[in-house]
């Protein structure tokens, strides 16, 4: 009798075709949406497992936009914890650029001044040929490219580069000019390859008098075995009567808190997934709703052949488990082809530092299959319960 009510199931789901058709579009595409912004806040979260817990960033307290004076990094590299232990093993600093290349004017990369001798020491994640770090290191003029960017601006070494900043315009009113020493990969995705790297004496000398010696953060290498929110805390102290006060975090949270909204937006929309659950639930009650009223009198014959109140119970539940793994099953393999090699992959290359890991996690297609079992159960039990309960002669009677 079982297996009769699976199949007799299983062949109601595809009765009426334009019905199936449309409510699978609709499970299909709310399956898409939950996995996409499922994905979307798994992929920010496993930031924290690729980042470094020996990488400590330091900013003005007030603000991420407030320099800090060149000077804090003699003293930090100075600087002695309470063992008489050097404080941290190595700083770097660097300033945000904010260039724009003109002929990709709608492509964000990162592009930033940093300090030549220091920078690629403390980043060691960094694969550089040696004469590119040499090269570097000897001219003003040269500038090291991620793979990434280099690939999206058509770059190679040698090429020259013109940037244009609305932080730092030049003096001559002309774009930036820089030539390609190098192009960088990466170990690690918690640096990404869509960054564009030159020499804060470029800038500094280029600017103002006033505005000199100044940075934007500055980073540093904790020493090993050392306990990174302890050094965080010793580097605040440190310049705690200074002026211009710091806060120091590690490198997640310092990433966290600079695109701070975006945070708080992706806690929401981990939310607001769950939610599409709820549209896949009525648009399963409504569809299964629809088809049980137009075959009321065929379960009340049923029930006069000799099948049970909880025969008809278990064949209406069966027709939502069946539409619902249908409708996600369909749903699962279209998301795992757009997620895993479309919008996955256009995150991974554009914006690898925030969302370094965009794919389909197992967690997601495992909620998505046991939620769809439970969203059949839950969007038949009702038209189901009700049925069953009917008496074959009031069900016989009705019109449909």
């Amino acid at each position: 009798m079982s297996v009769s009510i699976g199949r007799i199931a299983l062949r109601n789901v595809t009765r009426n075709k334009p019905r199936f058709v449309m409510t699978l579009l609709a499970v299909v595409i709310s399956v898409l949406i939950f996995m996409t912004l499922d994905s979307a806040k798994r992929s920010w979260d496993s930031a924290r497992e690729v980042s470094r817990q020996d990488r400590l960033v330091t900013r003005h307290k007030v603000t991420f936009v407030l320099p800090l004076p060149r000077r804090y990094v003699s003293r930090l590299t100075e600087a002695k914890a309470a063992s008489g232990a050097p404080l941290v093993r190595r700083v770097t600093y660097a300033v945000w650029f904010g260039g724009r290349e003109p002929n990709h004017e709608h492509e964000f990369f990162q592009s930033i001044a940093v300090d030549a001798e220091s920078y690629f020491d403390v980043y060691d994640e960094v694969e550089l040929t040696p004469e590119a770090l040499s090269d570097f290191r000897q001219n003003l003029d040269a500038a090291i490219v991620g793979e990434g960017l280099a690939r999206k601006l058509d770059l190679e070494v040698g090429d020259q580069v013109s940037l244009e900043s609305p932080i730092y315009p030049s003096a001559d009113g002309h774009p930036w000019s820089f030539r390609v020493a190098g192009v960088y990969r990466s170990r690690s995705r918690a640096v990404d390859t869509q960054s564009f790297v030159f020499r804060y004496e470029r800038l500094n000398e280029a600017l103002a008098s006033k505005d000199r010696d100044q940075v934007g953060w500055l980073v540093s290498r904790t020493p090993p075995g050392a306990d990174a929110q302890s050094t965080a805390r010793a580097v605040d102290a440190l310049f705690a009567d200074s002026d211009v006060q710091t806060v120091t975090q590690d490198e997640r949270a310092f990433v966290s808190g600079f695109l701070g909204m975006v945070s708080t937006v992706l806690d929401v929309v981990s939310v607001l997934s769950y939610a599409i659950l709820v549209i896949v639930l009525l648009v399963l009650a409504n569809a299964l709703g629809l088809s049980v009223r137009e075959r009321v009198r065929e379960y009340a014959s049923l029930k006069a052949l000799g099948f049970s109140r909880g025969d008809v119970l278990r064949l209406i539940v069966l027709e939502g488990v069946y539409l619902s793994l249908i409708g996600v099953s369909v749903g699962i393999a279209v998301a795992l082809v757009i997620i895993d090699f479309g919008i996955g992959q256009f995150f991974e290359q554009n914006l690898s530092q925030f969302f370094p890991i965009f794919v389909v996690r197992p967690e997601t297609l495992l909620s998505a299959g046991l939620l769809s079992v439970a969203l059949g159960v839950l969007a038949g039990f009702v038209p189901a319960w009700s049925t069953a309960r009917l008496p074959v002669g009031a069900a016989l009677s009705r019109l449909g």
